[in-house]
């Protein structure tokens, strides 16, 4: 976290706190993560982000099939917990020079000061260059998004994080079973994705299917 901080604020001299927001988010509750801790790690974050930017985002996490097959035990937010976290949290933005904007969370937190209106609006992007844009008119991707030209960055099943709550990865058994290959063996791994399309072979990790890709990635590494 120090070091992602750390660029953050490099690039906010570069481009000013006007083109930098930061996101908390999936925000889900177990035993680890309390209420309580959430509100200790949000705090401290904007302090170390207070006048590097303006804007933050948050959103509770979403139970969409991927989650609830990788996460099962996540639950979601009751409304009275979304709505305590949600004050407090706008409350604490604004100490330190931020607005909150909610990500796909509706209207619920307006009366506590949040702006609902979307968190990547055609203001959002006047803002951050500093002019107006004259751009066509788009269908937001879900109902819940009021954000402008949003669009996934990536491809899907092709990180090697391994987190669960992630709704960009098909199955968590395959993510971890790449993520044991690439420790114990890094240059074949390299050699293997040099080889292949990395996006088709991610995909191959789906739980059903991670014998096979075992099997390939074996009878890779006993080529001569």
């Amino acid at each position: 976290v120090e070091a992602v901080i750390d660029t953050f604020r490099q690039l906010a001299e570069i481009t000013g706190p006007d083109s930098m927001g930061w996101r908390y988010d999936p925000i889900f509750l177990n035993e680890t993560y309390t209420p309580e801790v959430h509100i200790q790690k949000f705090t401290q974050i904007a302090q170390a982000l207070e006048g590097y930017t303006h804007t933050c985002v948050i959103s509770f996490i979403d139970l969409y099939q991927k989650v609830r097959r990788n996460f099962p035990e996540a639950q979601a937010v009751p409304k009275e917990k979304r709505l305590s976290l949600g004050k407090t949290m706008i409350q604490i933005a604004a100490a330190h020079g931020m607005k909150v904007y909610p990500c796909g969370e509706g209207t619920e937190l307006a009366c506590y000061g949040a702006d609902c209106n979307g968190c990547m609006t055609q203001e959002t992007y006047e803002k951050a260059l500093h002019t107006t844009l004259d751009i066509p008119k788009k269908q937001p991707l879900r109902k819940e998004c009021a954000c402008f030209m949003g669009n996934d960055i990536g491809a899907y099943n092709t990180c090697l994080h391994g987190c669960k709550y992630c709704y960009a990865n098909t199955a968590y058994i395959g993510i971890l079973f790449v993520i044991w290959f690439v420790i114990y063996d890094p240059i074949a791994t390299v050699n293997l994705f040099q080889q292949n399309n990395p996006h088709q072979l991610m995909r191959k990790c789906h739980f059903r299917k991670t014998e096979r890709i075992v099997r390939a990635l074996q009878n890779f590494l006993a080529k001569p």
